[in-house]
């Protein structure tokens, strides 16, 4: 199963036969899962020039798991994250998938 921010997010509407999700409530579920420790992880410092994309694919074999990563260090949606920055790399993406 593949992990996706929006899977459990219902449509908002329908445009032009394209379906327009809500914001996800993913990002809150992991982090609260990370929190309450339901999620094993590992913890990493970012150096200068790292991506969160680029640390994905080192991590998980693909760089479209960014946002696990920015959602469980609690940094928003972003995928260039200044050097120094702490974050929280959960162990396995099938642990995510129960809080999406």
């Amino acid at each position: 199963m593949a992990a996706s921010r929006y899977l459990n997010t219902p449509i908002a509407k329908t445009i032009s036969q394209k379906s327009v999700r809500m914001a996800s409530s993913a990002g809150r579920s992991i982090r609260r899962a990370v929190k309450n420790r339901l999620i094993e992880y590992s913890v990493f410092t970012l150096a200068e020039g790292q991506r969160l994309d680029v640390v994905s694919a080192n991590y998980y074999g693909s760089a479209e798991y960014w946002w696990i990563i920015a959602a469980a260090s609690g940094i928003g949606w972003q995928c260039q994250v200044p050097a120094g920055t702490v974050i929280i790399i959960p162990s396995s993406i099938d642990q995510v998938i129960p809080f999406l």
